[in-house]
């Protein structure tokens, strides 16, 4: 997931500088930012012997967070062409919420630790 947040920091600043981001990164960036959501989903479910995650509130909300934060750059790519104007807030929306899962991932990974 860190990778994948790099990759959205680089494509933000390509962005902010007025260049376009290649289509092979933008799938790069969605597949490595899917990847943990997966493992989150198994992680919540629990082991085959029925031992579940701790603190599964704080990584229940990382993954609310996280798929929010999918939906929400699929559906600016989506708009892109047809609402340019509004390109700004949905990308920074996108950030924000996808900023506040992986908060709350780091927070769920303290909390287990502890």
């Amino acid at each position: 997931m860190t990778v994948a947040i790099g990759i959205g920091l680089w494509m933000g600043w390509r962005y902010l500088q007025g260049q376009r981001n290649r289509p092979g990164l933008v799938a790069t960036h969605f597949l490595l930012a899917t990847a943990p959501l997966e493992a989150m989903a198994a992680m919540m479910r629990g082991a085959p012997n029925g031992v579940l995650a701790a603190a599964r509130d704080t990584l229940s909300w990382s993954a609310a967070l996280t798929a929010a934060a999918l939906l929400s750059g699929l559906f600016t790519a989506i708009i892109a062409k047809s609402h340019p104007h509004i390109i700004g807030m949905s990308l920074a929306l996108h950030a924000g919420i996808g900023s506040l899962g992986f908060m709350a991932l780091v927070w769920w990974g303290i909390r287990i630790a502890a």
